[in-house]
């Protein structure tokens, strides 16, 4: 009757009946899954792709402004600070793509389970999802870091007002 009236949470896994008769509680892959926030899952997804985009529009309209006032070309830019600001703009968004990545690397390290891949089919759909998105925002920031970089390189490198 006590058996009847104990049972395991929803959602819980419980291991097969040992040879004793009585059944083990098993203990979650992934215990931590619930201390995952999710603002910081979201930004480890998003915050490093949107630095990127922030960085490459900021920096097109500005050197468009300077080296194409009113649809006429340039040979040097009007606004004589517009590699500075396009290396302020660069730092910013490195900085930016960085907070994302921390963001990410916390929400994959509260999430990840200490088992082997094998075991981790038993886990809940919850935790298999954020364990994937916390993993798809530690794999996919760097990549996006990456972009940030050679996308300041090329800005910084390559004339504003050159012809391609």
């Amino acid at each position: 009757m006590l058996a009847q009236m104990v049972r395991p949470p929803s959602g819980s896994a419980s291991s097969p009946s040992d040879g004793a008769g009585g059944s083990r509680r098993a203990t979650h892959p992934a215990p931590k899954r619930e201390r995952v926030r999710p603002v910081f899952l979201l930004a480890g997804l998003v915050v490093a792709p949107l630095a990127w985009i922030i960085q490459i529009c900021t920096s097109e309209a500005l050197a468009s402004q300077a080296c194409f006032p009113m649809g006429h070309p340039l040979s040097a830019p009007e606004l004589t600070s517009l590699l500075r600001i396009v290396a302020a703009v660069s730092v910013g968004a490195f900085v930016l793509g960085s907070l994302g990545f921390a963001a990410a690397w916390t929400s994959w390290r509260a999430a990840r389970t200490d088992l082997d891949e094998s075991s981790a089919a038993g886990l809940p759909e919850r935790g298999r999802r954020t364990r994937f998105l916390a993993l798809v925002g530690v794999l996919g920031s760097p990549v996006f870091m990456l972009g940030l970089l050679l996308t300041a390189m090329a800005a910084l490198v390559v004339s504003p007002c050159a012809g391609w």
